[in-house]
């Protein structure tokens, strides 16, 4: 057994982040610095230019999801931009339907789930948010939605998880994320459909 602190987690993820978002912005800005001087736009650099452009989207994401809540909100066209800068070309898409500004505490909490819930769509599918009242619900549909398993259970019943690999550790980051803010996660799913109420 463990024990995840997660202002440790949050923070050492913080600092992962920051530490590669110099190096990224310089191969960014060399590559613009190229483009200005004349550069042809080969196959090469179109490889480059994506791969700089999708590393800069995951890192946005990541501090959002593992790096610590600051006191504030984050506008919706943020959260929307950050996500489809994500999910737009995967098979998983995303329909953000809270237009209203939310709390940077929420949008990790939400950033978390949404990560369980495209694990949940091996064959794709879309992942709704929205929100009534206090209640925030997340649905994904897909042909296969899969909820089965320790980690689906742990989630719903608020267990600690036990032999987490390094892909499933949003799973109990979620956890303690809405252990913490006392949001219990109510998860109801079938063969096509599984919704999250907090």
């Amino acid at each position: 057994m463990y024990n995840i602190n997660p202002n440790l987690a949050s923070l050492i993820s913080a600092r992962i982040c920051h530490d590669l978002a110099n190096p990224i912005g310089a191969i960014r800005n060399g590559m613009e610095l190229m483009e200005l001087s004349g550069a042809a736009r080969t196959p090469e650099f179109e490889l480059t230019a994506d791969s700089v452009q999708n590393t800069n989207a995951k890192l946005n994401f990541f501090r959002i999801a593992f790096g610590p809540a600051t006191m504030g909100e984050l506008p919706a066209s943020e959260i929307i931009r950050t996500l489809d800068d994500i999910f737009d070309s995967t098979r998983c898409q995303i329909d953000w339907q809270i237009t209203n500004n939310i709390d940077r505490n929420d949008a990790k909490r939400l950033f978390l789930l949404i990560l369980c819930l495209s694990s949940a769509l091996p064959r794709g599918g879309t992942i709704t948010a929205s929100r009534t009242g206090n209640r925030t619900t997340l649905i994904a549909v897909g042909d296969k939605v899969q909820c089965e398993g320790q980690l689906w259970k742990s989630l719903a019943q608020n267990e600690e998880s036990a032999d987490l690999k390094a892909s499933e550790v949003h799973f109990e980051l979620a956890r303690l994320e809405c252990n913490v803010a006392d949001h219990p996660i109510t998860l109801e799913y079938s063969e096509q459909q599984a919704t999250i109420t907090l």
